[in-house]
C-alpha cells in the first residue's frame, strides 16, 4: 500500500510539474557521437531486422536524466528490463524474466563476458563512455552470433565529432556522503582522417546508505563443519562490506579516410576492488578446505581488451565490416568466517581470455533488396582455482555462428526480413581439480568431453508503415542458448550430456507517431522456451539437466508526449506472466518474473531561470523468490514486495561550458530488497558539475 501511495505522489508532482512556458536556453554543442564500428547489424544505409523486434535505446540523455553511474544503472529504467543485485554485489540484468546468462550482451559488438558462467559485472562499465544502448528482444538478427536466447543488449560508445579540427574535452566531478564520489575526464579530436578518443573515471565509496526505514533483523551464520548462530548481519546506517573503488581507461583512435571507410583500434582496461555486502538472512560459511564463504571481497579485479575495427564500402553494391578482439579478465575473491571480516578462509581465483572476430557483408543486388552474411569465432579460455595454495585448472572452447539474412523494402512502407544462422560449440579441454579429504591437491582429472552442439535458428519478420506513420510488425525468430561451462562441469552438479536451451520467440506490435507531439507503440510478446537447464527436477543428485519448459507471455506498451517545445513526458509498461509447464512440476509458477513494471520520466525546461528538470520513477512489482519443485515440494511460496523509486535531478548552464547539477536518487528514501535478503541504497543526494570545452 505504502509503494502504490507513493507511486500516486510522484505521479501528482510530475503533473505540477509540467507547469509553465518555454525555455530560451540554447542547444548544447555536440563535441561526442556514436561509434559507427560498434553497431553490429547496420552496414549501409538500408533498414535492418531491429524494426521487426521489440527495439529499446537508452540514451545518454537518458543515461543523465537517472544520474547512472553505470550501464547496470542505465538499464533499470529500460522497458521489459529488471535489474537485482544479490550476491557477490553483481547485477543480474533479466529481459522479460531471463536472466544475463540468457541475454547476448555486447560491448561495440564485442562479447562482454567471463567463460564460466557467461556474464560479467556491468556494474563496471562507466555511463560517460556510453552514447547509446540498443537492447533488442525477442527477435535479435541472426547476424548477432550465438546465444542471444531472448535478447541483445548491445553498449555502443562514443567517438569524437567534428570541431574545425579542434580538441574537445568534458570534466566531470560529483560527489555524495560518506566519501563517496566520481570523477571523469573524455577528451578527443577529429582533425581529416584521423579520430582520437579518450575517457578516465575514477569511482569510490566507503559504503551506500541504508533506508532509514530498514529494521535490523536477526539473521544466520551457518558454518560447516559447526552449528548454526543467529546475529544482526546488518545493521542501520550504511550498508555492511559495499565499498569500492573502480578505475577505468578507454581509448580509441582509427582514420576515417572517406565515407566509405574507417578503420579503427579500441582499448580498455578496468581494475576494481569491492566488498560483498552479506546477504542480511542467511550466509553459509564452509570451513574445511577448500573453503568459501558468502562473507567475501573481491580483493583485485582486472579486466582489458582490445579490438581492430573496421569498415569498407565497394563502390555503391557492397559493404564489409569486421572485428578482431582480445579480453583479459582475472579477479581474486577473498572468503572469510566471520561477519567482521576479520578471519581470511581462502583466496579464490579466475583467470580467463576470448580471442576471436567477426566478418559481416552486405550486398545490395538490386533497388528494394538486400543479402547480409555473417561470422562470428571465438575461443574461451577459462582457468580457476578454489584457494592460493593449489594450482589453475583450465578449460577451453570454441564458439561459432553464421548467418544469413535477406532484406525485401521494395515496396512503400513495406520490410520483409527472413533469415538463418548455424550456431556451433565445442569443448577442447576441460580439468577438475583432485583434492583429498583433508583438502589437499592430488591431480587434475581430465573429465570425457561433451559432444560437439550444432544448432539451426530460423527467424522471419515482416513491418508495415502506413502513410499515416501506423507502424505494424511482427516476427517468429528461433534462438538457442549453450550450456555454460559450470553447467558442464561443476564438481557436483554439472552434466556432459545437456543439450542447448530452446526459445521461440513471437511479436506482434504496432506504433504509431501523432505528429511531433505523441508516439506510442504496444508490442505483444511470447517466449517458450525449452530444454531449460535446471536442477529443480525430480532426481534426488543436483546435477543440472535439460529440464525445464517455461512459457512467458506479455506486452510492453510506450508513450511519449511532448506538449511543448521543453516538457517531455513518457510512460512505459510491461506486463509479464510466465508459466511452468515441466514434466512433474509442483507448480506452474515461475521465479524470479515481477507480472508488472511501470517506467516514468518527465524532462522540463524551467523557464526564466533555465533549469532542467528531470525526474523519474521504477516500479516493480512482488514476484517469487522462493517456489516448491519436485526436488522439495513442501517448499513454501515466498514473495519479494514489490517496490516503487523515484528520481530527481536539476542542471542548469553557465557560460556556455559549464553545467552545475543537484540530484536524489530514491527520493522517497524506500526501503526494498530487489533480491531476498539484499536490501537496496536508501536515499541518497549528488553535487556534481560538467565542464565542456
Amino acid at each position: 500500500m505504502r509503494c502504490l501511495t507513493r507511486l500516486t505522489c510522484f505521479c501528482l508532482v510530475m503533473s505540477l510539474c509540467c507547469l509553465g512556458g518555454p525555455s530560451l536556453a540554447a542547444e548544447k554543442k555536440v563535441d561526442f557521437q556514436p561509434y559507427g564500428l560498434g553497431d553490429l547489424v547496420v552496414t549501409g544505409n538500408k533498414p535492418d531486422s531491429r524494426q521487426v523486434a521489440i527495439d529499446t535505446v537508452v540514451t545518454a540523455q537518458d543515461i543523465e536524466a537517472t544520474n547512472s553511474k553505470t550501464v547496470a544503472e542505465a538499464l533499470q529504467y529500460a522497458p521489459g528490463v529488471v535489474v537485482t543485485t544479490g550476491r557477490k554485489a553483481e547485477p543480474d540484468i533479466q529481459i522479460h524474466g531471463f536472466s544475463q546468462d540468457k541475454i547476448l550482451v555486447l560491448i561495440d559488438g564485442v562479447p562482454y563476458h567471463e567463460t564460466n558462467y557467461r556474464k560479467l559485472n556491468l556494474n563496471q562499465i562507466p555511463a560517460d563512455i556510453i552514447s547509446r544502448i540498443e537492447v533488442v528482444k525477442n527477435a535479435p538478427s541472426v547476424l548477432y552470433g550465438a546465444n542471444a536466447a531472448v535478447a541483445v543488449i548491445n553498449v555502443i560508445t562514443k567517438k569524437a565529432a567534428a570541431n574545425d579540427g579542434k580538441p574537445v574535452f568534458a570534466l566531470r566531478g560529483e560527489f555524495s556522503e560518506n566519501d563517496t564520489y566520481r570523477a571523469s575526464l573524455t577528451s578527443g579530436i577529429k582533425a581529416d582522417a584521423l579520430n582520437f578518443w579518450f575517457n578516465y573515471t575514477h569511482r569510490e565509496t566507503d559504503g551506500f546508505p541504508m533506508s532509514d526505514d530498514y529494521d535490523p533483523r536477526t539473521g544466520t551464520i551457518v558454518p560447516k563443519p559447526g552449528k548454526p548462530y543467529n546475529t544482526v548481519l546488518q545493521d542501520g546506517d550504511y550498508r555492511k562490506n559495499s565499498q569500492h573503488s573502480v578505475d577505468s581507461i578507454w581509448l580509441r583512435v582509427g582514420v576515417e579516410p572517406s565515407e566509405d571507410s574507417e578503420y579503427f583500434v579500441s582499448l580498455h582496461r578496468i581494475t576494481a576492488s569491492r566488498g560483498v555486502p552479506p546477504n542480511v538472512d542467511e550466509e553459509r560459511v564452509f570451513m574445511f578446505r577448500p573453503a568459501f564463504s558468502g562473507l567475501s571481497k573481491f580483493d583485485h579485479y582486472d579486466d582489458w581488451g582490445f579490438d581492430v575495427s573496421g569498415r569498407q564500402g565497394f563502390g555503391d553494391k557492397f559493404n564489409l565490416k569486421g572485428k578482431l578482439f582480445y579480453h583479459n579478465h582475472k579477479d581474486n575473491y577473498i572468503s572469510y568466517a566471520d561477519k567482521d571480516y576479520s578471519r581470511e578462509l581462502s583466496d579464490s581465483s579466475y583467470k580467463d581470455y576470448f580471442l576471436g572476430g567477426n566478418l559481416i557483408g552486405e550486398f545490395l543486388p538490386a533497388d528494394g533488396h538486400a543479402l547480409r552474411a555473417s561470422l562470428h569465432y571465438k575461443g574461451d579460455s577459462h582457468k580457476e582455482r578454489d584457494d592460493a595454495y593449489l594450482p589453475y585448472a583450465e578449460s577451453f572452447s570454441y564458439t561459432g555462428s553464421t548467418g544469413l539474412e535477406y532484406q525485401f523494402d521494395g515496396v512503400s512502407g513495406l520490410l520483409l526480413t527472413v533469415g538463418m544462422s548455424y550456431d556451433w560449440f565445442e569443448v577442447d579441454k576441460a580439468e577438475i581439480t583432485e583434492t583429498n579429504k583433508d583438502g589437499d591437491f592430488l591431480e587434475f582429472s581430465n573429465p570425457d568431453l561433451p559432444s560437439s552442439k550444432n544448432e539451426f535458428n530460423p527467424m522471419v519478420g515482416l513491418s508495415y508503415t502506413f502513410s499515416d506513420t501506423t507502424r505494424l510488425f511482427g516476427s517468429v525468430a528461433r534462438k538457442t542458448r549453450f550450456p555454460t561451462l559450470q553447467e558442464l562441469f561443476s564438481s557436483k552438479s554439472g552434466n556432459i550430456e545437456l543439450d542447448a536451451e530452446q526459445s521461440l520467440n513471437y511479436t506482434l506490435g504496432v506504433g504509431r507517431d501523432f505528429g511531433d507531439m505523441v508516439s506510442v507503440e504496444l508490442a505483444g510478446f511470447y517466449h517458450d522456451i525449452s530444454d531449460w537447464i535446471s536442477r529443480d527436477g525430480p532426481w534426488v543428485d543436483s546435477k543440472y539437466r535439460n529440464y525445464s519448459d517455461v512459457q512467458v507471455y506479455g506486452a510492453e506498451f510506450g508513450v511519449t508526449i511532448r506538449p511543448m517545445a521543453d516538457l517531455t513526458l513518457s510512460a512505459n509498461y510491461t506486463y509479464a506472466h510466465g508459466k511452468d509447464e515441466s514434466e512433474g512440476a509442483v507448480t506452474d509458477k515461475v521465479l524470479s518474473l515481477p507480472e508488472h513494471k511501470l517506467d516514468l520520466g518527465l524532462g522540463y525546461m524551467i523557464p526564466v531561470v533555465k533549469v532542467k528538470l528531470d525526474l523519474t520513477g521504477l516500479y516493480v512489482s512482488d514476484r517469487y523468490s522462493q517456489l516448491p519443485s519436485p526436488q522439495n515440494p513442501d517448499e513454501e511460496e515466498v514473495k519479494d514486495d514489490s517496490y516503487f523509486v523515484g528520481n530527481l535531478r536539476l542542471g542548469k548552464n553557465f557560460c556556455d561550458h559549464f553545467e552545475g547539477y543537484f540530484s536524489v536518487k530514491n527520493l522517497a528514501d524506500e526501503n526494498y530488497e530487489p533480491e531476498k535478503g539484499y536490501p537496496a541504497a536508501g536515499r541518497s543526494f549528488w553535487v556534481g558539475f560538467i565542464a565542456r570545452f
